[in-house]
């Protein structure tokens, strides 16, 4: 890791100086099976008798894998079907705006 300090003046005209790090940046935790649950409710997936069937499908269908902790990593399946969800999403946008 590199670090140096950098002598900045702002549009305000305060002189400052800033402590600058390069680091390498990390992925996000993968999500527990509460966060999920939590997310779900927040937008409104499922029903609270519903969304631990749809927890156990997501692993029935290997979309995730429980791993320790009780976090859900998403297998290669499970990333390829959220990627290509995207990419619909994303043309279906741009065809709209045509």
């Amino acid at each position: 890791m590199q670090s140096d300090k950098v002598n900045v003046t702002p549009s305000s005209g305060k002189f400052c100086t800033l402590d600058v790090k390069e680091r390498m940046t990390t992925p996000p935790t993968y999500l527990t099976e509460s966060e999920l649950i939590s997310r779900m409710e927040k937008h409104g997936i499922g029903t609270d008798a519903s969304i631990s069937t749809h927890i156990e499908n997501i692993q029935k269908r290997y979309y995730v894998e429980l791993i320790p902790g009780r976090k859900l990593k998403p297998t290669r399946l499970g990333l390829v079907l959220a990627q290509e969800s995207l990419r619909v999403c994303f043309m279906c946008d741009v065809l709209k705006s045509r």
